[in-house]
């Protein structure tokens, strides 16, 4: 949760991935967007408490840490952001999946729009070199397009096995698998997984991208603006 909030993913970003990967309260009930925040807002997270409260007397707990205090104070800036700029933060999906093949920087997306001859606006999305490694990189943009279809092109093997995927992924395939049964009871995961993978690719949310490069089994790598599997990284069954 802090991870995401310092990456700028607002409340409603997080309680849905809270969700989706089954984390509840000990009463057996989701977690509310104000309990998201009082979380995010505990410094008990760092180790530190005050007490009494508003005392101005600070305690260091005996409990360790969940996270260090750089991160927390990373989070307590970004949710100082005003709320309608938080929630309209961008996504980029397909960020953590890419991998700069000239200087092996981390990849960072880029949105532009195009003026139409009607008035309206075309969405254009890149991703190019962040340039931490190198800064005179040289390495080219990608298209998101173009990384859609490299990604559509491994559909038929791409997810982690069933069993390691995300609790709300699964269901979604489950869903899409009872779906495609009321016409064909053949059908099986291995044969739903493709079609969803398709779906979430080429219609699904940002959300629904996002989860979905969580639970793949592959990483790609920009190299003069070709996109390629990086077998570095290799499958599940080669990982440790």
């Amino acid at each position: 949760m802090f991870e995401m909030s310092a990456q700028s993913k607002g409340g409603r970003h997080i309680r849905q991935w809270l969700e989706d990967n089954n984390v509840r309260t000990r009463g057996d009930k989701t977690i509310p967007l104000s309990m998201i925040y009082r979380m995010l807002g505990s410094t008990f997270y760092y180790g530190e408490f005050e007490y009494p409260k508003k005392s101005g007397k600070w305690y260091q707990g005996n409990h360790p840490p969940l996270i260090d205090k750089k991160l927390f104070t990373k989070v307590k800036k970004q949710l100082k952001v005003p709320q309608k700029s938080k929630w309209g933060a961008k996504e980029f999906p397909f960020r953590r999946l890419l991998t700069c093949g000239s200087c092996g920087s981390v990849i960072v997306g880029e949105e532009k729009f195009k003026k139409l001859k009607d008035g309206s606006k075309r969405r254009h999305v890149y991703y190019q070199c962040s340039k931490k490694k190198d800064y005179d990189c040289k390495e080219r943009y990608a298209k998101e397009v173009d990384i859609v279809e490299v990604l559509l092109a491994m559909k038929e093997n791409l997810l982690m096995p069933t069993k390691d995927l995300e609790p709300g992924l699964r269901k979604d395939l489950k869903k899409q698998v009872e779906i495609m049964k009321l016409t064909d009871e053949s059908i099986t995961d291995d044969k739903a997984a493709p079609i969803y993978i398709e779906y979430a690719l080429r219609k699904g949310s940002d959300f629904e991208k996002t989860r979905l490069v969580r639970n793949l089994d592959t990483k790609l790598v920009l190299s003069d603006k070709r996109l390629e599997r990086d077998y570095s990284y290799g499958q599940t069954s080669n990982r440790k």
